[in-house]
């Protein structure tokens, strides 16, 4: 082995995983039946195994010593050092060579560094260390901080030159599972059964009722079983049922016969096999080491799965004030957990975050399904258009006194009131100051990740606020029945993707239920110029659009288009650059019984897709314009005292002309009830004037008449 392998990265980068690191102190449980279980299991030192096969298993793959001066020399399987042979702690290496006979294979990476907190690292920790930064994955068994003795010899404590901290660097590994005490369970739970009364309700049972699960004749575990109740009834559909719970007040309470009172690290002891494992609503309650124990447990002692997680903050409290969802994580972070072990199938949950998932165990030879490749797409952008290839995280911290799409979220909660609905969900709701101004009128479902989210669960707990990666979503986790009643914002979101049909497909599920979707991005020529043609100089973002190109993208992807338009970017500049479109599903009973439900005529995709024309007679009904005449005198009267817009009235060609000058110059001016005025009477005119029509909507919202601009959207597209 010695000539096969230059360095111990080599001899470790070989091994097939996971691997199983068995320390020496005493095991948190029987712990044999797991560790044999893993692909290669290394032991430490003096390790000993005959009459402790239940605790520390039988198998051993590799031995990792330092060679110091008290080690046995063995020879009976391959030995190694986690440390360089240079080392202080490997002084003693050549002595061990001549007593044992042949070369220790030494490490070429200097362990202080990888664990610089900690002077005089253990052989258990360097190697760990070391697994680590290599990437690889591995359990970790009879760690404690060497609070015990040896598990051969556990009567006596042993004098050591290091330090307890060891085990809190141990469970901050990458690639580490730390099978030991975590977190105290049992007192946690026992407070929550004894003093919250919802923990008497199975909420499981009620889940498995209404999704309709049927499951008979198998062997089931559920793990986390509360009061049992959902065990029961699994057990009378004709399954036998181990139930295991943590909290001796719940467990006293399960009426099933097969029952078990422990935790996460009980499974590592059991040796039964079952054919399904069950969980409901229970390992988002867990920390996030544990997690991965549970998983990699269920993998070994049943055949497939069925569970559930919540993905969002749990509404109640434990004694000292900790949410009880210790880990509250993306659909998407654990359907890349779950599918290290099984092939799983995502199935929307009942509540708001809620997700399941079920599936089989893959072979262990078996490799992970390979996502499949995107062909290649422009998005429907020019030819000559460049995107960037990737964009730097975007903070929105509220730092230049500005409020971007400051017409998005007013026009979004018009709609919503008039189409009857009591929800907004924001997909990309950054930090939400714009979406948390809408509550209480609305519930707030907001959608975004990394710190965004962090902040907007601390400053706005009255909203729901869920993670989710927009490069790739797996499942967004909101029921049928909220969605029904819910307009969807995605507000400048679409720009930062580098693969938007991930959010696309996600959008397209969400009117499957919803009725209305606002979207925004920027427009790139009304931003940057007709030249441009990327990258975007905001390093936020991939590439950009007209509203001609949006228009035709969505409608590609199969989308109702009700209506496109322009709006202000921010509040402090009057230009109107920024996209707005209003997407709609026309299946929903409430945009069946209004003028969205009308379906647009096909566009060609090279030509400019906008609102429809409306007819002039549909114009003249629902804009009236009085005292025309004294509203373009004091327009014109400002216009000539400014020499921008004199220059720009002088080059009118016609009295229409004329007037849009004057329409456009009241709105940017801060006018926009008189450029509300001027734009009507263009539109009064000519139905078919889309720019008029675009001045008199962005008017009207300036105006704070959303609902009359949410009307006007309307009776132009039901003409």
């Amino acid at each position: 082995m010695s000539q096969k392998f230059s360095c111990t990265e080599e001899l470790l980068q070989a091994l097939p995983q996971p691997i199983a690191i068995v320390g020496n102190g005493i095991p948190a449980g029987a712990m044999g039946a797991a560790i044999d279980h893993h692909a290669s299991v290394i032991r430490l030192n003096n390790y000993q195994l005959a009459g402790f096969e239940a605790v520390v298993g039988s198998r051993t793959t590799l031995r990792c010593t330092s060679g110091w001066s008290d080690i046995e020399p063995r020879g009976q399987v391959g030995e190694f050092s986690p440390f360089t042979r240079d080392s202080r702690e490997s002084a003693a290496v050549a002595d061990f060579e001549q007593r044992s006979g042949f070369q220790l294979i030494c490490a070429a990476t200097d362990v202080h560094a990888l664990v610089p907190g900690v002077p005089n690292p253990s052989t258990g920790l360097a190697l760990a260390a070391l697994c680590s930064h290599l990437g690889l994955q591995f359990s970790l068994f009879g760690f404690d901080g060497f609070v015990s003795g040896h598990y051969w010899n556990p009567g006596v404590k042993n004098a050591t030159t290091h330090s307890g901290v060891e085990r809190d660097v141990l469970l901050g590994l990458p690639g580490a599972v730390f099978y030991g005490q975590s977190y105290d369970y049992a007192s946690l739970y026992n407070f929550c059964h004894a003093e919250h009364a919802g923990y008497n309700v199975n909420e499981g049972l009620a889940l498995y009722r209404q999704l309709g699960c049927v499951i008979e004749g198998e062997s089931i575990l559920e793990f986390g079983a509360g009061n049992g109740d959902l065990s029961a009834f699994m057990q009378k559909q004709g399954n036998q049922v181990t139930a295991l719970e943590v909290s001796k007040v719940a467990f006293d309470r399960i009426p099933v016969r097969s029952k078990i009172n422990g935790d996460c690290i009980t499974l590592a002891g059991l040796t039964q096999k079952f054919d399904r494992f069950v969980s409901v609503d229970v390992l988002e309650h867990l920390t996030e080491n544990d997690i991965r124990v549970v998983l990699r447990e269920a993998a070994r002692l049943a055949d497939s799965i069925l569970v559930s997680v919540s993905t969002r903050l749990s509404g109640l409290l434990g004694p000292q004030g900790e949410n009880l969802h210790l880990t509250v994580r993306s659909v998407e972070w654990w359907r890349d957990l779950f599918s290290e072990h099984f092939d799983v199938q995502l199935i929307n949950g009942l509540d708001v975050g809620q997700v399941m998932l079920a599936g089989n165990r893959r072979a262990a030879d078996a490799p992970r399904p390979a996502k499949a490749a995107r062909a290649a797409d422009r998005f429907d952008l020019p030819a000559a258009y460049v995107s960037r290839a990737k964009p730097v995280y975007y903070a929105d911290v509220a730092d230049d006194g500005l409020t971007w799409q400051p017409d998005v979220y007013p026009t979004a909660a018009e709609i919503a009131r008039s189409l009857a609905c009591d929800t907004l969900i924001d997909i990309g709701c950054g930090q939400a100051r714009k979406l948390s101004v809408l509550h209480p009128e609305f519930k707030l479902i907001g959608i975004d990740y990394g710190g965004n989210m962090e902040h907007c669960r601390s400053k706005f707990p009255f909203g729901t606020f869920l993670e989710a990666d927009f490069e790739d979503i797996a499942m967004l986790p909101l029921p049928g029945r909220v969605l029904q009643n819910s307009v969807v914002i995605c507000s400048d979101v679409i720009e930062h993707l580098v693969d938007p049909r991930s959010l696309m497909n996600a959008l397209r599920e969400l009117l499957r239920h919803a009725p209305a979707l606002v979207l925004s991005t920027p427009d790139r020529e009304r931003t940057w110029g007709k030249a441009h043609m990327g990258p975007p100089p905001n390093p936020a973002h991939i590439r950009e659009w007209t509203l001609a190109e949006l228009s035709a993208l969505f409608e590609r992807e199969g989308f109702t288009l009700a209506a496109g338009t322009h709006t202000r970017s921010n509040d402090g500049s009057p230009d109107l650059a920024t996209i707005m479109l209003v997407l709609v599903n026309p299946e929903h009973a409430r945009i069946r019984d209004s003028a969205f439900a009308a379906k647009p005529a096909p566009q060609p995709v090279a030509q400019p897709v906008a609102i429809d024309a409306p007819s002039a007679t549909t114009a003249t009904a629902t804009i009236v314009v009085e005292g025309l005449e004294a509203t373009t005198a004091a327009a014109g009267e400002q216009a000539m005292a400014n020499p921008t817009w004199r220059a720009r009235l002088t080059r009118a060609r016609d009295d229409r002309e004329m007037l849009r000058v004057l329409a456009q110059m009241s709105l940017d001016l801060g006018h926009p009830d008189r450029a509300m005025d001027l734009y009507g009477a263009l539109l009064s005119t000519d139905g078919a004037d889309h720019d008029a029509l675009e001045g008199v909507v962005i008017s009207q919202i300036r105006c704070g008449q959303h609902a009359d601009a949410a009307r006007l959207l309307e009776s132009v597209r039901g003409n």
